[in-house]
């Protein structure tokens, strides 16, 4: 259990990339994704997914722009209690045809 989890990424070519997000603890999580700034409104959010069910793969598909820094963010859910609720555990699969992420590695960061 922990904080939200973000994740920033960008491609060295124009290409569509999925992503996909499992839950592997019970949970209910969403997965969101923001180009440059965000902020805690999902107006700023480019996509969402979010199934609303526990441990449902969220999936989501974008034409990804060479060099555009995207923000991938895994989003827990809270009920009773103050938001953002628990983010884990979970697995992240990103891929893509005809690209790679550039750095190679994910750059993750929490949300307090």
């Amino acid at each position: 259990m922990g904080p939200d989890q973000a994740f920033s990424i960008k491609t060295d070519a124009n290409c569509t990339l999925t992503l996909a997000m499992t839950p592997t603890g019970g949970q209910d999580l969403a997965l969101e994704l923001f180009q440059t700034q965000c902020s805690s409104s999902l107006a700023d959010c480019g996509c969402v997914s979010d199934a609303g069910v526990a441990n449902s793969t969220e999936t989501i598909s974008l034409t990804a722009v060479a060099g555009t820094q995207y923000f991938v963010v895994v989003d827990g859910y809270s009920a009773a209690a103050t938001p953002p609720g628990p983010s884990g555990p979970f697995n992240l699969a990103i891929s893509g045809t005809g690209c790679n992420l550039t750095p190679v590695q994910l750059q993750s960061f929490g949300i307090d």
